[in-house]
C-alpha cells in the first residue's frame, strides 16, 4: 500500500511538470519563442516515458484522478510564468 502511495505521488508530480511544460510549449509557440522550443521538447520526450512507467507500474485508474489535479496545476503555474515573463 505504501508503494502505491508513493508511485501516485510521484506520478502527480510527473504529471504537474508534463503538463507544465506542454503549456509552456504552447504558448512559446504562439508567441513564436523559437529558441525555447527545443529545450521545452526534451523535457516534453522524458515526461513522456516517466508518466507512461509510472502509469504501467501502478496499474490503478485512481493515478487519473492524482495526475488530473496535477495537470491543471501544471496548466495554471505555465500561464502564470508566462504572463510574468511577458512583462
Amino acid at each position: 500500500m505504501r508503494a502505491e502511495v508513493t508511485l501516485f505521488l510521484i506520478s502527480a508530480i510527473a504529471s504537474f511538470v508534463y503538463v507544465a511544460l506542454r503549456a509552456w510549449q504552447q504558448l512559446n509557440v504562439m508567441q513564436g519563442h523559437y529558441w525555447r522550443v527545443v529545450p521545452t521538447s526534451i523535457g516534453m520526450g522524458i515526461g513522456d516515458v516517466i508518466l507512461v512507467t509510472l502509469i504501467v507500474k501502478t496499474d490503478s485508474l485512481w493515478i487519473g484522478v492524482s495526475n488530473g489535479v496535477a495537470a491543471g496545476l501544471g496548466c495554471c503555474l505555465a500561464m502564470y510564468f508566462n504572463k510574468r515573463m511577458a512583462k
